[in-house]
């Protein structure tokens, strides 16, 4: 059985604050991680809005149509996927438009202040 004093500890090494290492020899630029400007994002659009509403309004007409017979269920399943489906994609595609907008309209202002 080996004693205690013959067990080897590992101990982290302690943090050198001091910046003497390897990194107070490199010189040359280094780049500084800089926080990103917020940016305001107007609201939504009165057709983004519109057509937000719009794209869960085939679920609702679909279950309408089961409950009153109207119709057979698959067609009328497939309809609300894809109306469902385009609506959901334009107003995504809207919003990235939007919001592209707001981020490049708010860097060329930071540009003409410099």
């Amino acid at each position: 059985m080996p004693s205690d004093e013959a067990e080897q500890h590992w101990q982290q090494p302690g943090f050198d604050a001091s910046g003497q290492g390897e990194a107070a020899d490199a010189s040359g630029q280094a780049l500084v991680p800089v926080a990103p400007h917020p940016v305001a994002v107007p609201p939504p659009s009165g057709l983004e809005s519109t057509l937000k509403v719009l794209s869960g309004l085939p679920w609702v007409v679909m279950i309408a149509f089961a409950l009153l017979g109207i119709g057979n269920w698959v067609p009328n399943i497939v309809i609300a996927i894809l109306a469902s489906g385009v609506l959901g994609a334009v107003v995504a595609e809207l919003d990235r438009r939007r919001k592209a907008r707001a981020e490049f309209e708010a860097h060329h202002r930071r540009e003409e202040l410099r």
